[in-house]
């Protein structure tokens, strides 16, 4: 059984997106940062 995360992005008008997901990268502007199910990020 794959460990998952749930993902749920809302904006001030409302919901915009609600899924299971195995890992979240997200970039920013000095690099991107992982999110694993289980760790923290720091």
């Amino acid at each position: 059984m794959t460990r998952e995360i749930q993902l749920d992005i809302v904006t001030p008008t409302g919901p915009l997106l609600s899924e299971h997901v195995e890992f979240l990268s997200i970039m920013g502007p000095n690099g991107s940062i992982g999110i694993l199910p289980g760790h923290v990020p720091v």
